[in-house]
């Protein structure tokens, strides 16, 4: 008789053991999902706010953003930027010494426009415009905790994008030294960036995103 109740209480020592392990796994998982959803949910709301924030940021520049994006399509391979810059007044003072002394008293977008400004003022101004957007992305990118920030421009090949602000830095070397690889395009298959462009043909925000 001793022999048998001893036999029961293992088994349903073994019974409990396996309930209990069962138990654990199934909240474990329950725990991993519910953390992975409230993961996604958060990566979700810092990408759709890091949007909002940067494209408010573009708008209010209005044709000052057009005609640098402009610039950039058509002289991008012209124009030589430090790699390792860590702030845009330098270039900035250096573009205004340039236009104050080609265009004394006058006013870029009031009396003169850009088209009318020597390639030489161009190409400072580009710099400096340059250097504050990609360092207002990567600022954008580190407080808002996300691992890269692009602003795409397709190219006549609509699959074919130019990563025209580049959140991730690439170098390349001259006889100067290491300036900024500018132009950087890759192929965007719309089967792997569907988010991507869902967004561009709908012309709304989509839901979700894409790793």
């Amino acid at each position: 008789m001793e022999k048998r109740s001893d036999s029961l209480l293992f088994k349903f020592g073994i019974i409990f053991l396996v309930f209990t392990v069962i138990t654990l796994a199934l909240s474990g998982l329950m725990t991993y999902f519910s953390q992975l959803s409230a993961h996604r949910k958060q990566s979700e709301e810092n990408i759709r706010n890091i949007g909002e924030y940067l494209e408010r940021l573009i708008q209010a520049e209005g044709e000052d953003f057009a005609t640098y994006q402009a610039y950039y399509m058509a002289h991008f391979a012209e124009v030589d930027i430090p790699f390792d810059f860590s702030e845009y007044r330098t270039a900035q003072a250096e573009y205004e010494r340039l236009f104050a002394a080609n265009y004394p008293g006058r006013t870029l977008g009031k009396d003169i426009r850009f088209e009318e400004l020597s390639d030489e003022v161009k190409k400072a101004w580009f710099i400096y415009r340059h250097e504050y957007w990609l360092l207002t992305f990567e600022e954008a990118r580190a407080a808002f905790h996300i691992p890269y920030t692009y602003y795409l421009v397709p190219k006549e090949d609509i699959y074919y994008m130019v990563y025209m602000i580049d959140g991730e830095r690439t170098a390349k070397k001259d006889s100067n030294g290491k300036i900024l690889y500018l132009g950087d395009e890759y192929y965007d298959a719309p089967e792997k960036y569907p988010v991507q462009w869902e967004a561009w043909f709908s012309g709304k925000r989509p839901n979700g995103f894409q790793v």
